[in-house]
């Protein structure tokens, strides 16, 4: 039976797109819609929701609550008001266990340009943040420009600093952390620019290592008059990264099996032609 050699071709090709599909298979994915489950009521605290499927712990308080006003997708966000009480409030949400390497993803979308800080983090224990915490993404408002902060050991560390609000205000602004649970460090991306790598979790100490880290955690800090919208949160996992050198070798060597595919059905097509 002769073998078409597009027909070889286009299986490669699906070969190629099943094992990227596989790669970005969702193992957490909340969009705080009304499909979901999530109310925007004026009672819609995070705390309790969705009424069904997980549920969200943590204070109770109308410091992180759902809005259908502003959302990135879907029909609804989570909205992280600083200035309604004071301290610190916090919710979270059980996702069971990340792999080792993981991907975590959100959309970020800051308003108002005083104090208010919110905060996105991954941890052990949904709550207890005083070990056992991974990434500790911190967004800052301060004076006329915002700030995106990590949290390493307990000392507070820059990302990225005089970030004007003219251009950041009122826009959704995509986020990525890659992390790595066995190196305790992460990747930080902003709208698809890395901005700093090697970041270390907020417990490095031996004593306090995370040895697994299974929930997502979302926390209001400060007063002020700058609010936070979240949306779209989202964790893959994340495959173990493939040095360049490799990838082109790799890439060369599809070529090359795909050209030598070619070549024979060709010749085949020639000989029975003949």
């Amino acid at each position: 039976m002769k073998q078409h050699p597009i027909r070889i071709s286009l299986a490669f090709l699906a070969v190629a797109v099943g094992f990227s599909e596989a790669a970005t298979a969702f193992l957490v994915d909340v969009g705080f819609d009304s499909a979901e489950g999530y109310s925007a009521d004026a009672s819609g605290d995070l705390q309790g929701q969705p009424s069904a499927g997980n549920q969200w712990g943590g204070d109770v308080t109308e410091k992180i609550r759902v809005t259908s006003s502003v959302f990135q997708a879907g029909d609804q966000s989570v909205w992280i008001i600083p200035d309604l009480v004071t301290g610190k409030v916090r919710n979270y949400l059980d996702v069971g266990t990340l792999p080792n390497r993981f991907t975590l993803k959100f959309y970020w979308r800051p308003s108002g340009t005083t104090s208010g800080d919110a905060v996105v983090y991954l941890s052990q224990f949904g709550s207890d943040i005083t070990t056992a915490v991974g990434p500790w993404i911190q967004f800052v408002a301060s004076g006329t420009v915002y700030q995106i902060k990590y949290v390493e050991n307990g000392t507070v560390k820059n990302i990225k600093l005089g970030m004007d609000p003219i251009v950041y205000a009122g826009n959704w602004w995509e986020v990525e952390i890659v992390g790595d649970l066995t190196s305790h460090t992460f990747d930080f991306y902003l709208d698809g620019t890395l901005e700093k790598s090697g970041l270390g979790f907020r417990n490095t100490f031996p004593a306090d290592l995370a040895t697994s880290l299974s929930h997502i955690g979302l926390q209001a800090s400060n007063t002020g008059a700058s609010d936070h919208y979240f949306d779209e949160i989202s964790v893959v996992a994340t495959t173990a990264d493939v040095p360049s050198g490799s990838r082109w070798g790799r890439a060369a060597l599809l070529i090359l099996l795909m050209g030598s595919v070619l070549w024979w059905s060709r010749r085949r097509v020639g000989v029975g032609a003949a």
